[in-house]
């Protein structure tokens, strides 16, 4: 026999931890590649005007 609310706690228990262990891996984004261009990026850093023409060109 099917002991229904023992598994509805489980599957409770269960949910959480499923969606906390899915939730880490999508972050894993791996290595960040190497800056090609440093002077560039300290402009970026620097001029926000700059930082905007640069990454979001419309």
């Amino acid at each position: 026999m099917i002991d229904e609310p023992r598994m509805r706690k489980q599957h409770r228990d269960f949910v959480p931890l499923r969606n906390i262990a899915l939730s880490f891996t999508g972050r894993d984004l791996g290595e960040l590649p190497a800056v090609v261009n440093v002077g560039w990026k300290a402009r970026t850093a620097s001029n926000f005007h700059f930082f905007c023409e640069s990454y979001c060109r419309l």
